[in-house]
């Protein structure tokens, strides 16, 4: 009788680690499938990080420029008013006065 007990308790739990096997096997297939969406969902999401990169690198580049390009411009727009200014004090001194 003895080895009956002991071979049904043996049984019973030979019966439970299958069943935390098949248990830890089913967590395990579950994490995988999670581990590759998220693999699948960095593959895409770095690819678009970079362009994000490249372009964020690309406007700041074109705001630098474009800075670059007022600058020169609004020292081009000073020079063409001082020589504006120029020409009506030189138009105003040419002028002859108001009759007598």
């Amino acid at each position: 009788m003895w080895q009956n007990g002991q071979l049904a308790h043996a049984e019973i739990r030979r019966t439970r680690l299958e069943a935390q096997k098949t248990f830890i096997e089913h967590v395990i297939a579950l994490f995988d499938a999670r581990v590759c969406r998220l693999q699948a969902d960095l593959d895409i999401a770095c690819p678009q990080q970079a362009r994000i990169d490249d372009d964020q690198r690309q406007a700041q580049g074109d705001a630098t420029a474009l800075g670059e390009q007022k600058v020169h411009a609004q020292a081009q727009l000073r020079g063409v008013q001082r020589q504006v200014d120029a020409l009506q004090r030189a138009t105003e001194v040419g002028l002859p006065g108001p009759p007598h």
